[in-house]
């Protein structure tokens, strides 16, 4: 009997140890769940744009976290999304200043950081100017020993100069277009001056469309199909007056795909030739994708979950079969779409571009749809803005991509990050009408 209970123990003292032991295995193996760590580092720049005269910064986000977090910027005007963890952010003048702010989120809570940004491009911009200056004074055949004194954007109106009084000179030409605006359907003009004069002229124009957009000497003017204008510029000081006019008219090739002639203004440049095209949609080889239930293709494209709790995303296949050879100047992705429930569960709304080719989705792997793709735009689900204007670099070149891979199609899909449904029993989504988006495109020939 002694020996029965000395077995039991033996087995009971065994069993303990062998449980404990796989215990200790399985913690071992396992990766522990960790909150977020976030840092902001500055991957690049300053970066002076002699383009639009801006400085730039590319940030950076390190972070750690199990399971991985989703990261999220504030973002506007000044900030646009490079990658999913990177950013690029834009300051206007040398008095521009931006706080950066970025929070990475996961199941076992958030981290936030910030970025303070000042511009940075000083060296960049003195020798800019400098260059103007210098470049000026040639022309005017002065040196006047101050930098910057004869540049022409620095003088004021009624400004006595050195030397002598001298009447108003002045001459107007086009700066850009013909241009076509398919938007509201007007063929337009930019016209710019160059004015001298001993004091300083008072420029006015009979006409801008742009309510005084690009400053006193440039102005736009808007013509509708079959119309005419004559524009007329006035340069006035105590020592005259002289006019000038410039006769304008429709020079917009086309309709909605308009293609625009570039005029030499008599300098002896090539023309170039600028079109901006509608890309069309592809209705049948575009829709949303179901999970476990089915596909349903275009006109609509969902991001979401629905009624059974099953989480939804769209698929948006544009036709760029004509578009070979070519170098595209600007792209801007439109999205028209209305909401059902609320989707402020969900972390942020992705556009990845993704491809599957000339097919409907519903022949495609699941598994090539719903996984992997280059992100384009993240978007916060809180904001209330589902109507979604894209236009941002990455957009730019991952259809110029396909485009230099001679593709036939360039194509996206739209979902949420974060949890697949709220369980709620209801639909849960951003619905996209694809007859109302539109992918329009710029470029130059």
């Amino acid at each position: 009997m002694k020996k029965n209970k000395l077995y039991i123990l033996i087995s009971i003292v065994t069993l303990i140890c062998l449980l404990g032991t796989a215990a200790l295995c399985n913690q071992a193996g396992a990766e522990e769940d960790e909150a977020p760590t976030l840092k902001l580092e500055i991957s690049d720049g300053p970066i002076f744009s002699e383009k639009d005269s801006t400085c730039s910064y590319e940030i950076e986000a390190i972070i750690t976290g199990n399971p991985q977090p989703d990261i999220e910027f504030n973002q506007d005007d000044n900030v646009s999304l490079l990658a999913t963890e990177k950013v690029k952010v834009v300051l206007n003048d040398s008095s521009d200043t931006y706080t950066l702010e970025a929070t990475a989120t996961n199941t076992e809570g958030s981290s936030t950081a910030s970025m303070n940004l000042s511009w940075g491009c000083e060296e960049e911009v003195s020798e800019e100017v400098n260059e103007e200056s210098e470049e000026k004074a040639t022309e005017d055949g002065e040196e006047t020993g101050k930098e910057g004194e004869d540049s022409e954007e620095e003088m004021q109106e009624g400004e006595v100069l050195e030397g002598d009084p001298e009447p108003p000179e002045l001459s107007i030409y086009i700066h850009e277009g013909p241009l076509y605006s398919a938007a509201d359907d007007v063929c337009y003009y930019r016209i710019a001056s160059e004015m001298y004069g001993n004091p300083y002229p008072k420029l006015t124009w009979s006409k801008d469309d742009s309510d005084g957009a690009f400053g006193g000497g440039m102005v736009q003017v808007n013509l509708k199909r079959g119309e005419t204008y004559t524009l007329t510029a006035t340069a006035t000081s105590s020592e005259g007056t002289v006019n000038r006019t410039l006769d304008l008219s429709w020079g917009c090739d086309g309709d909605g795909n308009g293609e625009n002639i570039n005029q030499d203004n008599g300098n002896g440049e090539p023309q170039e030739i600028e079109h901006e095209l509608a890309v069309p949609i592809v209705g049948n080889e575009s829709g949303t994708i179901f999970a476990e239930t089915g596909v349903s293709a275009g006109p609509i494209a969902t991001a979401g979950d629905n009624s059974l709790n099953k989480p939804t995303m769209g698929f948006i296949s544009f036709d760029i079969s004509m578009l070979s050879d070519i170098n595209i100047d600007e792209a801007i992705l439109n999205l028209d779409g209305w909401y059902n429930g609320d989707v402020s569960f969900y972390n942020k709304f992705w556009i990845n571009s993704i491809y599957w080719g000339p097919n409907p989705i519903d022949t495609v792997n699941r598994m090539i749809l719903t996984g992997g793709g280059t992100v384009i735009e993240g978007y916060p689900t809180t904001s209330g803005n589902w109507d979604i204007i894209c236009y941002n670099e990455i957009l730019l070149n991952e259809i110029q991509k396909a485009i230099d891979e001679n593709k036939p199609r360039f194509q996206i899909r739209i979902h949420f990050s974060g949890p697949i449904t709220d369980n709620d029993g209801s639909s849960d989504n951003w619905i996209y009408n694809l007859d109302n988006s539109s992918l329009k495109i710029k470029y130059t020939s």
